[in-house]
Formats: structure tokens, C-alpha cells, sequence
């Protein structure tokens, strides 16, 4: 079974019972423009939950989701500006979804293992992460602060 279909059947959005992770507008705008891939969706088959997230580490390019029209089972992801297709990318930076999904469901249970074993570490350091985020935060607001009454 795949890590996506675990997530679809197990997880029940609730909406509105905890505070965001990020904010309402943010994640509206993200879904937009996943929503505005121009890949066209291969027939009979669901996007894939990486779609649009994956790039390059060469180039930089987006990774296109495939699937491998033979083996229609096969899903995978290749860098869009590859040279053998005519782009600049020396390599082909091709890796299976399933693989993909198998290193992220590892990470994840990594994760939750070390909150369980860990929950005041855990804590600390997400509240020490706020932190410094709300102080960098805060520092890049006066410092723009300071250029528009600079500029003014």
C-alpha cells in the first residue's frame, strides 16, 4: 500500500482546532498555482502528492511526475530540463514515487518516534524555533521600517 493512500484513508481533516501552521492566505496561494501545473494529468490516474514540490539539485528545474507508459505501474520523476530532451541538465535525475514515498514515510516515523521518546526536547526546541523565527521576524520589520522612513 502506498504512503498516499495510508494518508487519504487514516487522516480526517479538522478544520479550525488547532492554531495554522501557516497562514489561511499562504496555503490558499500554494494551492493555486499546484492547481496551474501545465503537465497534463495522465489518464486514469490521480496527481501525484509531489507533483510541482520536487527540483533539481543541478539546475535547479522542476522534477515532472511520469509514469512509465509500458509499465503503467511505474511512476516516477525526471528533471524537466535534461539534455538528452534538449534542456542543459547534465543528468537525468530520475527517482521512482514509491522510493519516494518509502524515504518520506522513514523520515516521518523517525520524527514521530523522537517526539515520543522526547516530548520536552521536542518542545524546546520547537518553542526555541518560534522563537528565533518571531525575532527574525521582527528584525526584518524595523529594518524595513527604517528604509521607508529612510526613503521618506
Amino acid at each position: 500500500m502506498r504512503i498516499s493512500d495510508i494518508i487519504r484513508r487514516h487522516c480526517l481533516p479538522f478544520e479550525n482546532h488547532h492554531e495554522a501552521i501557516i497562514e489561511k492566505t499562504t496555503w490558499e496561494q500554494v494551492q493555486k498555482l499546484r492547481e496551474g501545473t501545465k503537465r497534463r494529468k495522465p489518464k486514469n490516474t490521480e496527481k501525484n502528492m509531489f507533483a510541482g514540490l520536487l527540483y533539481c539539485t543541478d539546475c535547479g528545474h522542476k522534477l515532472h511526475y511520469n509514469i512509465n507508459h509500458p509499465n503503467s505501474f511505474i511512476e516516477y520523476f525526471n528533471c524537466s530540463n535534461y539534455r538528452g530532451n534538449r534542456g542543459t541538465c547534465n543528468e537525468t535525475h530520475y527517482i521512482r514515487a514509491d522510493s519516494l514515498e518509502q524515504v518520506v514515510l522513514l523520515a516521518l516515523n523517525r520524527m514521530v518516534s523522537y517526539l515520543k521518546n522526547h516530548t520536552e526536547e521536542f518542545a524546546e526546541l520547537l518553542a526555541q524555533k518560534t522563537t528565533k523565527d518571531y525575532e527574525r521576524e521582527s528584525r526584518n520589520r524595523r529594518q524595513r521600517l527604517q528604509e521607508l522612513i529612510a526613503r521618506n
